[in-house]
């Protein structure tokens, strides 16, 4: 059963020449099913303050912070892989007919360990994994934090008539994503083999947006308005991003790609 907070509050105030708003926000959600999640923070603070009769400046500032939780393996979520899985495959390991142990139940091949078949036929275990498995052991989690900031001035250049808007607005994005496939969830013991795979990708973004506007406005005999605007905008956006994996790592509870296990790509 999934469940959702949602709180916001907000203020705001001033006088004859500023006025201010500020409003905060915090979302949490859990989703349906084990693994899926979602959280977010969200500020925004606005001012506006009348210099002069002609003169006025007006700033705008955000900030966002967001995870999302949503453990996957090669794209397919837990519940479409769950849907698939035999009925009669086993979660965990049994230790008798009637007993079962704490260890997961990821046979990769139709395996034999002394007199007891280990069965997988459905497939190889990294085609087939347990769902159950990869809920608990893996990690799937995208962070993101964006700040976005915006400056703007309004002059009147001829009262009621002719205006000059001119805005400067700033936007920064930052990613970070990462994935853990645990060997408990396939069962894959091959070296050559990709099992407790890492992956870390992390993204940057700017962007700077500048524009001005010139705006004429006149009214004819109160029943025809002539408005004429010549706009110039700049825009310039620029990222980087940087992203590794590795194999074959040690421990369930090592799932950084630094950590001592081979490098696959960096």
């Amino acid at each position: 059963q999934g469940m959702k907070a949602d709180h916001n509050f907000s203020i705001s105030g001033g006088g004859d020449k500023a006025s201010y708003r500020l409003s905060l926000g915090n979302l949490n959600s859990t989703g349906t099913s084990i693994g899926t999640g979602f959280s977010r923070f969200t500020t925004r603070l606005n001012l506006d303050y009348q210099l002069s009769k002609k003169l006025r400046f007006d700033a705008e500032f955000s900030l966002t912070n967001s995870e999302r939780t949503d453990v996957k393996y090669d794209g397919s979520s837990m519940l479409e892989l769950a849907y698939t899985k035999a009925p009669n495959m086993a979660i965990y390991e049994m230790l008798g007919q009637d007993s079962a142990s704490n260890e997961f139940f990821s046979a990769y091949y139709n395996e034999t360990e002394g007199n007891n078949v280990i069965q997988n036929y459905q497939g190889e275990g990294d085609d087939w994994i347990n769902p159950v498995a990869q809920i608990h052991d893996a990690l799937s989690t995208l962070s993101s934090n964006r700040i976005r900031t915006k400056l703007g001035m309004q002059y009147q250049i001829i009262p009621k008539r002719l205006k000059l808007v001119t805005d400067l607005a700033y936007d920064i994005n930052n990613q970070d994503e990462r994935r853990f496939d645990p060997q408990s969830a396939t069962g894959i013991t091959d070296l050559e083999k990709r099992y407790n795979y890492t992956y870390h990708k992390d993204k940057e973004s700017y962007g700077i947006h500048q524009t001005t506007k010139l705006i004429y406005q006149e009214t004819i005999k109160e029943n025809h308005d002539i408005i004429a605007i010549a706009a110039y905008n700049i825009q310039s956006s620029n990222g980087i991003s940087q992203e590794g994996r590795s194999d074959r790592s040690p421990s369930l509870q090592i799932k950084n790609h630094t950590s001592q296990s081979p490098l696959d790509k960096l």
